[in-house]
């Protein structure tokens, strides 16, 4: 590594040496001739030094230094996950988006005010007691994804099969209970996976897939999570699809 070039030099001596004999001064000024010959013809200001080496600053034109050269460009936003064979991804009237089966129709089950929603996405006659399976769609009011649950526990029939459990993975934050309920009046026993999980808007939102007779809950659970995975809140940005708001 190139040594800096050498400073200012010190201030002479000599200033200390005003009552020396003027033959003194004599000798050193020969010794400094002497000594300034004897070098290999370059100014000795640094000489035998290599010259300090000075890196260009590029500049913006608004002034700031530009970026290195070696800089990674930025990465472009992650895609899309693609859609698991037999399903959709449709943009529901309430802004969000989410992944149903083909085929299947959405029905409203009920409007809150501004920004709340119940939305179910069934089969065909999946409503007229029990035919099928649906998917519902739902705003969550309660503040906590764990304590939300409290609303599934007071249906009638209810029956809880495995308690809320954290999401795992690389997806949003959350919980998933299984459990059973007769809905309909009574009429019907649904076998259901219900997932709370707050989105990338912040909002706690809720995915139920609900089935009449898989009592072991292997579909419900597909269903949920491919919900849940390709949701997208209104407004959202979620891998390279923008949902209007």
């Amino acid at each position: 590594m190139p040594r800096a070039a050498a400073g200012p030099r010190p201030r002479s001596r000599g200033v200390l040496w005003k009552a020396a004999a003027p033959v003194v001064v004599v000798g050193v000024v020969v010794g400094l001739v002497i000594l300034r010959g004897s070098g290999d013809g370059k100014d000795d200001g640094g000489a035998g030094r290599p010259p300090a080496r000075v890196t260009p600053t590029s500049t913006l034109t608004d002034g700031a230094a530009a970026p290195s050269a070696t800089e990674p460009p930025s990465a472009p936003a992650p895609a899309s996950p693609a859609l698991p064979a037999g399903y959709r991804r449709v943009v529901d009237d309430e802004g969000f988006a989410v992944a149903v089966p083909e085929g299947w129709a959405r029905q409203v089950v009920s409007d809150g005010p501004a920004g709340e929603f119940q939305i179910d996405y069934g089969g065909s006659g999946y409503d007229d007691f029990g035919v099928g399976s649906f998917l519902r769609v739902s705003t969550v009011s309660e503040p906590d994804s764990e304590q939300s649950f409290d609303k599934a526990r007071s249906l009638d029939g209810f029956q809880e099969l495995a308690a809320p459990q954290p999401l795992d993975g690389e997806g949003p934050a959350g919980y998933r209970m299984e459990f059973s309920a007769t809905w309909h009046e009574g009429a019907v026993l649904w076998y259901v996976v219900e997932i709370h999980f707050r989105a990338s808007d912040g909002n706690l939102y809720s995915v139920a897939a609900a089935g009449r007779e898989d009592d072991d809950l292997t579909d419900e659970r597909e269903l949920a999570g491919t919900a849940l995975t390709f949701f997208c809140p209104p407004g959202g940005t979620c891998g390279d699809a923008t949902v209007p708001q």
